[in-house]
């Protein structure tokens, strides 16, 4: 029990990473978008 709720634990910590960056990615090619003139707004 201890093992899977610490499995679980960990998994939803790398997830987390995971969408983390994929926020910061994302946001960071609107930004580079916006900086070329290209409007992002719909």
């Amino acid at each position: 029990m201890s093992y899977k709720s610490r499995y679980h634990c960990q998994s939803d910590i790398e997830i987390q990473k995971v969408y983390k960056n994929a926020v910061q990615a994302y946001e960071a090619t609107i930004r580079k978008l916006d900086e070329l003139g290209i409007s992002t707004v719909q």
